[in-house]
């Protein structure tokens, strides 16, 4: 209604029969009120729902954040597991997400039974590596005796040569075979003994060369500085008569092989250069996994275990083996020891 210049809404409610006349009740209230309280309270449902979408909002990205930091944390994770292969090495959970926490339960159960199999895989190789030791020795041992004290005929001597050859060969893989399986399952031994770098190259330059008296590689030993340091000289041994055995068998003949020893930082290296056969980009992934052999070497006499053992004395004694390649061009292979005097 209209009353003046204004405007009014109006109610009526009647009273009840017992009352005189019957009359009512007429409640007024003006336009201009209703549209007052109608602008404020739309106000404040409009700036309610502001408040409400922008607390979700946060919510929402504050729980995407820690749902991305716990993937995030599980991809490292997974990548550090996948780089260092230790199969031991847990993931530890988020605390925040039961559905991760789930996977990552089931992920490092997989992980325990990957490395029991891979324990038992390496103890087996190590019990058949110990239990063939003995007749293996006794079989060169008794082809020598023949060889040496009885009268045989050409075909005779010819067949104990052969047992001969191929039983130092069994020799040689089973000596590899055990010297992994000591690096691996962490057996105590001497890191004290000092060792010169600089001496065990020259050693086992001399022992290629008298090993091999057809060889026609010419050994090439530059001395960049000191080479000196503490660890385990059977050991480091080792790990440098495989990779210069390596870049014997891998060179051509009347071929030279470039030996350098040094320090570089906190390391002393060793780095063997040859230019014979090389390696392809994924022979070069595969050069430090047991057993691997590459298509060009199927017919030598290798095992593929000089690699991984040399790469495990490294880290043994705090360094590594960085490798260098190409097909048809040859090898480098550096190896780094800590200088851990």
């Amino acid at each position: 209604v209209m009353a003046g210049e204004n405007s009014y809404y109006y109610i009526d409610r009647y009273i009840k029969p017992a009352m005189p006349d019957n009359g009512y009740v007429r409640a007024y209230v003006s336009e201009s009120d209703v549209l007052s309280d109608y602008v404020h309270i739309r106000f404040i449902c409009y700036g309610g729902a502001v408040v409400v979408f922008a607390v979700l909002t946060v919510t929402m990205l504050y729980a995407l954040k820690r749902f991305k930091r716990s993937i995030k944390t599980m991809e490292k994770s997974v990548a550090e597991i996948g780089i260092s292969k230790q199969l031991d090495k847990h993931m530890e959970e988020s605390g925040h997400y039961k559905e991760i926490n789930s996977l990552i339960k089931a992920n490092n159960r997989m992980l325990d039974r990957m490395n029991e199999i891979f324990d038992q895989q390496e103890q087996f190789s190590s019990d058949v590596a110990h239990e063939l030791k003995t007749p293996i020795a006794v079989i060169k041992a008794q082809s020598q005796y023949a060889l040496n004290n009885m009268e045989l005929s050409d075909e005779e001597k010819k067949s104990y040569e052969v047992i001969l050859k191929q039983s130092q060969k069994m020799q040689n893989l089973i000596t590899a075979l055990l010297t992994l399986s000591r690096l691996e399952s962490g057996d105590k031994v001497d890191m004290q003994e000092p060792i010169d770098l600089t001496e065990i190259v020259s050693a086992v330059c001399e022992a290629q060369q008298y090993k091999s008296t057809d060889c026609r590689i010419e050994f090439r030993i530059t001395n960049n500085g000191n080479a000196e340091t503490c660890g385990n000289i059977n050991l480091v041994t080792i790990a440098v008569t495989n990779l210069i055995s390596n870049a014997v068998k891998f060179s051509h003949d009347d071929s030279e092989i470039e030996i350098e020893t040094g320090e570089k930082d906190r390391f002393v290296f060793v780095k063997v250069k040859d230019y014979g056969i090389g390696m392809t980009e994924d022979e070069m992934q595969k050069v430090f996994t047991r057993l691997f052999k590459s298509d060009s070497s199927r017919n030598s006499n290798g095992y593929g275990l000089g690699m991984p053992i040399a790469l495990k004395i490294a880290k043994k004694h705090g360094g590594t083996i960085e490798v260098e390649s190409k097909s048809g061009k040859g090898s480098c292979f550096i190896l780094y020891l800590s200088k851990n005097k």
